[in-house]
């Protein structure tokens, strides 16, 4: 997928079109920092930063104002910092660009969260 290029989840079915194994990705359990309440994603790009009609902004003066984004690159979600001033991290380690999974822990400034990824299959039985 051109990551360029904008998704967003399907109204209806609750999918990303065109993401066969993607239901959602789901920002859970904040622990530290400026975010109170878990964040769905329904758009990508999902750009994380400071700046007025981001996917997710983050009152953080240790965050730049466009300071990283989730795209999807074939059937994985990516984060990619976007050249911030104090970095991207990834289960504490400084990332560029990096495949996100299930219980990730990201920190962007001074807030750290973890990623939860909800698959078509786990869903299904449900149907």
């Amino acid at each position: 997928m051109n990551r360029n290029r904008t998704v967003s989840v399907d109204s209806v079915t609750g999918f990303f079109p065109n993401e066969p194994r993607v239901r959602g990705l789901t920002i859970l359990n904040p622990y530290q920092g400026v975010l109170q309440e878990p964040v769905q994603v329904k758009k990508l790009p999902f750009v994380i930063g400071r700046d007025v009609g981001v996917g997710l902004r983050l009152a953080d003066e240790a965050v730049s104002r466009r300071h990283a984004q989730i795209v999807v690159l074939g059937e994985e979600f990516v984060i990619e910092d976007l050249g911030s001033k104090h970095g991207t991290f990834l289960n504490g380690i400084p990332v560029l660009s990096c495949m996100l999974r299930s219980g990730d822990e990201r920190q962007i400034g001074g807030s750290v969260f973890h990623f939860d990824l909800l698959r078509i299959s786990d869903k299904r039985d449900e149907a």
